[in-house]
């Protein structure tokens, strides 16, 4: 979503973007951001293949290396669809 000219990356410039979006707005400007940072193939809908590539790049963000049982990004995302669904 942020990665604005397709690189593979987010450079200085996008990552400010991407901060600035976060961060402004009321909650359904936060929350429609939110959910396009999810929606990686853009098609309005949020897969489970998808919300398992943003749980596992969340683990790499913030350094989790146990990700067995309920860590693991394929069954906490099955545990969060079917609460969701």
């Amino acid at each position: 979503t942020f990665d604005i000219n397709h690189d593979g990356s987010i450079d200085f410039q996008e990552f400010l973007l991407a901060i600035s979006a976060s961060s402004r707005g009321n909650i359904d400007e936060r929350l429609a951001a939110t959910f396009d940072v999810f929606n990686i193939s853009n098609d309005g809908l949020i897969d489970k293949k998808e919300l398992t590539k943003v749980l596992s790049a969340m683990y790499d963000l913030v350094g989790e290396i146990d990700r067995t049982g309920d860590r693991d990004s394929k069954t906490r995302t099955a545990n969060i669809i079917a609460k969701l669904d």
